[in-house]
């Protein structure tokens, strides 16, 4: 497919799963094509993998029929924490790229100017270039990351030259891992089903193969855990397998399959989500404990915003695998947000509802910032 005005963007999701996805776009919100380099093909250093995505992008314009000149700019979503220079100061899914400065090596390899942004704030600009309007956007994974976008479309407080420090960290920015989750709060979650936090850890730590550092919160507190403990993907798979014990009971409700899928949390959010549209009772419990302990995270992450101009009913939209669960836990969050004062809406993204990639969506906006 032909672009009329003779001009591209690309915009690069670096993913640490199946391979970094590309994606062709004749403007920031007109997708026409998608390629993927898989992670076999990253190489191991950040040369390497800068020569591989220069590859990839000369063969993404040349099978659409794109002129290399015809390309104004590349957008790069990563996970990790920039600088301001646009490297990336550390990075735990793809190690090699920690201290690279992706923005100069792909200039340097294609001839355009690149700029390269954390991927929540990524799909947190993508879901403002649909809706235009102040937003958090939470986005679930094996963590939880997030932003709030000011009604211009600017990430607030972003994770830019970070000081290593838990207290440099912007609720709104790194939620999940800045976020101090108490243990007493757990313990009010886990209580109406007979259930406790130490109990919870010591099922972990046996059963779970949790680590003794998982279990310290932000700044080396000993009273809380970090928020994404629970609240992720992982997490919700750890809540239920505590309350699900040895899954014994799950034989009459499902195949032997789909019950070797629920011991490893890679293979279990299908089924996790099967059990919940059955109204097994284990799972109903799970994302109510889910969404009591999300509610009570974004409590303190509106604690430390509202001061800072942020509106008690800003809206809510989550991106991620693990969000599409929200039919399930959104209503145990909402109400605990109701308890806490707070009147916003949570919602999907709506990337997420037309199964889209937010993150290249929001590289592509990143890359018309910066052709401008």
């Amino acid at each position: 497919m032909t672009n009329r005005q003779g001009q591209y963007l690309v915009g690069i999701d670096i993913g640490a799963g199946s391979g970094a996805k590309l994606g062709l776009f004749a403007s920031e919100t007109e997708q026409i094509a998608e390629a993927i380099l898989p992670i076999e093909r990253y190489g191991a250093s950040a040369d390497a993998f800068a020569d591989s995505l220069a590859d990839a992008v000369a063969r993404l314009l040349q099978e659409n029929s794109a002129r290399r000149e015809a390309l104004l700019a590349l957008g790069v979503a990563t996970p990790g924490l920039l600088r301001s220079d646009g490297s990336i100061r550390s990075v735990s899914n793809v190690r090699f790229l920690a201290g690279a400065n992706l923005s100069a090596l792909l200039t340097q390899r294609l001839g355009v100017p690149v700029r390269t942004v954390n991927d929540a704030d990524a799909g947190a600009l993508a879901e403002w270039s649909r809706r235009r309007v102040e937003l958090l956007y939470w986005v679930l994974g094996g963590g939880w990351g997030g932003a709030w976008v000011s009604p211009q479309g600017h990430v607030r407080f972003p994770a830019v030259d970070w000081d290593g420090q838990d207290a440099g960290l912007h609720y709104t920015n790194e939620p999940g891992y800045a976020i101090p989750l108490g243990k007493a709060e757990i313990n009010r979650a886990f209580a109406p089903f007979g259930r406790c936090f130490s109990e919870w850890e010591e099922f972990g730590l046996r059963a779970l193969n949790l680590s003794d550092h998982q279990l310290v919160g932000p700044c080396g507190r000993r009273d809380c855990v970090r928020a994404e403990l629970f609240v992720s993907g992982p997490g919700r798979w750890r809540i239920f397998r505590y309350l699900a014990g040895d899954l014994a009971s799950f034989t009459p409700a499902l195949s032997a399959e789909r019950i070797g899928r629920l011991f490893s949390q890679a293979t279990a959010g299908p089924v996790l989500d099967e059990l919940a549209r059955l109204k097994f009772p284990v799972m109903v419990q799970t994302d109510t404990i889910l969404g009591v302990l999300l509610a009570e995270a974004a409590l303190a992450l509106f604690r430390q915003a509202i001061p800072q101009g942020c509106r008690p009913d800003i809206p809510v939209f989550m991106g991620g695998k693990p969000s599409r669960a929200l039919p399930f836990f959104g209503s145990a969050a909402l109400q605990r947000l109701r308890d806490g004062g707070i009147a916003s809406s949570i919602g999907l993204s709506c990337f997420d509802e037309e199964n889209k990639n937010a993150n290249l969506f929001g590289a592509a906006f990143a890359a018309k910032a910066v052709a401008q």
